[in-house]
């Protein structure tokens, strides 16, 4: 249901449902049910001027789309969430960085203690653990099919563990964004397979920096369009 729902808002929004990007809007939307992924759609097609990105559809979503409403439908006005939404694993069995940890919800309402004895998360970690996810995900795509990993859930349990994650983290920290990561879901896709399932911390390293290159020299490319 909520993969049909980004799907129009794609279609609304005259893009295309690529997988990368797919992805990306249901990492930032997995710890809200399908109901407030549909109203906060609806939200955006009715309201935005333009296609929101991943992190302002989550924002919809936690405040429930419509401004008028008083109760938070994320959160149910507890004023914090966990993370995961009870779910370890994301669709692609990923394990869930920091699974069940409480995170203050966006609606601003008070939040008491966490009451399972678990420290609280922070929104800039969460967000960069989504983007480790799918920084892991798009190399392990590459590397389905190689001669060393047959399959993508062979590669994932070597990894995405506990000892290779804080590595994951940090390529992600260097990426930066998701407009880095979809020129970087393009570079991996001419890379050797077995590059990407031997050293896939080396293939990132090589290409991160290009990632973020090339898209700085687009963006500059359209500043001095408008300036002149």
């Amino acid at each position: 249901m909520k993969h049909f729902e980004i799907e129009r808002l794609l279609r609304a929004f005259g893009r295309k449902a690529h997988e990368h990007t797919m992805d990306a809007y249901l990492e930032f939307v997995r710890e809200y049910d399908a109901g407030q992924v549909r109203k906060a759609v609806e939200h955006a097609i009715n309201k935005a001027e333009k296609m929101p990105p991943p992190a302002e559809l989550r924002k919809f979503c936690a405040i429930g789309a419509l401004p008028d409403k008083a109760k938070c439908d994320h959160c149910k006005d507890n004023g914090f969430v966990l993370v995961g939404a009870g779910e370890e694993y994301d669709q692609h069995g990923f394990r869930v960085i920091a699974f069940d940890h409480p995170i203050l919800c966006k609606c601003g309402a008070a939040a008491p203690p966490p009451e399972n004895g678990k420290s609280w998360v922070q929104h800039e970690a969460m967000r960069l653990w989504h983007l480790a996810r799918l920084l892991a995900k798009e190399v392990g795509r590459r590397a389905a099919g190689s001669e060393l990993t047959p399959d993508f859930r062979t590669w994932r349990q070597v990894w995405w563990i506990d000892k290779e994650i804080p590595e994951w983290v940090e390529e992600a920290k260097k990426l930066g964004g998701l407009v880095a990561l979809v020129r970087f879901s393009e570079l991996i896709a001419k890379e050797d397979p077995n590059d990407c399932a031997e050293t896939p911390f080396r293939v990132c390293q090589r290409l991160i920096p290009i990632s973020k290159s090339e898209n700085l020299s687009k963006n500059m490319g359209i500043f001095k369009s408008v300036v002149g």
